[in-house]
């Protein structure tokens, strides 16, 4: 059953291994980083509540150009951190305020961000919802996402950094946006696929 734990509350014994994120160990004992959710049945690791967007090398991620600089484009990523997004000169033309899909390729130890593989995302509309409930909207390999996907018809593309892209017809975006609002909002609880695909079923 989950729980909700704070920065500092203790979680447990300490055991071998790697640390899992949001979580620091001291002494023989493993304590809670953030403000998140706990569950004791699956190991000492902490889910997040609410927090920004922390770049992950392989993350794919939706950014919006901000301006050009030499031979690349500084780019919102949601973050506290800006991407920068190298092109190649016969690479993809880019303007300001474009929406683009983009990979992570790499971070340094001062949050410089570096983007690669860019992909222009034309028309469609662009929502965001905390980064945090990213992994809900995909579900368990990618389930979620799928039963949203196949109940409106509409395009769906998911950004690690809390920003999607919907296109298809009115209803449809409407419809995949309810849904994807209903889970940010939820995202805690149990049984939130059943509801979803009630929701869907029922419009």
């Amino acid at each position: 059953m989950r729980v909700v734990v704070v920065p500092g509350e203790r979680l447990g014994e300490a055991r071998p291994g790697k640390l899992s994120s949001w979580t620091f160990r001291d002494g023989d004992s493993i304590y809670s980083s953030i403000y998140g959710l706990y569950d004791p049945d699956k190991g000492l690791r902490v889910t997040p509540i609410h927090g920004r967007y922390l770049p992950k090398p392989g993350d794919i991620v939706i950014g919006i150009v901000l301006s050009m600089r030499h031979s690349g484009y500084l780019v919102d990523i949601n973050s506290a951190y800006t991407g920068y997004l190298h092109v190649p000169r016969e690479g993809v033309r880019l303007e300001p305020g474009d929406v683009i899909t983009v990979k992570v390729s790499s971070k340094d130890e001062v949050g410089n961000t570096h983007l690669e593989s860019p992909r222009r995302l034309i028309k469609g509309k662009l929502i965001e919802i905390h980064p945090t409930k990213i992994p809900r909207v995909f579900g368990k390999a990618g389930s979620m996402l799928d039963l949203i996907r196949k109940g409106t018809k509409a395009q769906i593309i998911v950004g690690r950094n809390g920003r999607i892209w919907l296109k298809g017809e009115r209803e449809d975006i409407i419809k995949a946006e309810k849904a994807i609002r209903f889970i940010e909002e939820n995202a805690h609880l149990y049984g939130v696929t059943d509801k979803v695909k009630e929701m869907l079923e029922g419009e």
